[in-house]
């Protein structure tokens, strides 16, 4: 997931990054929706939709002067060529029709919840908003950049209340993940060595 964000920003080459089908997001593929909703975990179907769709437009969002060339052994990025494709830039021709992609987008406004949140998870949220971002820019088709404005706040203040914790208890979201986190940090550092005396209890 790392290496998709990275190419999402240029930092990364897309081709050499796993290809996600669209057609498998399709109710009448054989082994489709059912077959990964109920038998991947959860949190994995809401990400994949996000994901699937940046790979399959190869999606960059310009981030000025911003190259981590210092992440590859070769000292190169794919920052300043691919940037010059994105189809924010002047004189891109929004493009009519995409169905497949369209049925993608679709998927991930049926596990959009009050709250805003995709598939109730921070991330998968992200990724979402990422993708529909990028269609918006892409695809000229008002119905679904509408539902992309009216819900983009909604959405961003659920992010903005789960990383800083201005919510309650419960907002539709499926765990905490600053717990979840510190105990695999927590149980890496043991693998790794260090002391348990040294190790504070975290909840």
């Amino acid at each position: 997931m790392t290496k998709y964000k990275l190419a999402a920003f240029g930092q990364y080459e897309w081709h050499l990054l796993h290809y996600i089908p669209l057609f498998i997001f399709k109710n009448w593929f054989p082994f489709s929706l059912s077959y990964i909703k109920d038998y991947t975990g959860q949190w994995v179907y809401p990400h994949l939709i996000g994901l699937a769709y940046m790979r399959y437009h190869k999606t960059i969002f310009p981030v000025s002067k911003v190259c981590l060339s210092e992440l590859r052994t070769s000292r190169s990025t794919v920052c300043e060529e691919e940037l010059a494709k994105h189809p924010g830039t002047v004189g891109f021709k929004p493009l009519e029709r995409d169905f497949d992609v369209e049925n993608l987008l679709n998927e991930g406004i049926k596990l959009t919840g009050k709250k805003g949140a995709v598939g109730a998870y921070t991330v998968s949220t992200l990724l979402y908003l990422m993708s529909f971002k990028d269609f918006t820019l892409r695809y000229n088709n008002p119905e679904l950049a509408q539902y992309y404005e009216q819900n983009l706040i909604k959405s961003l203040t659920f992010i903005d209340d789960m990383y800083f914790n201005r919510r309650v208890p419960y907002e539709g979201s499926l765990d905490d993940g600053r717990y979840w986190d510190t105990l695999l940090a927590s149980l890496a550092l043991l693998e790794a060595g260090e002391e348990v005396e040294k190790l504070h209890p975290t909840v």
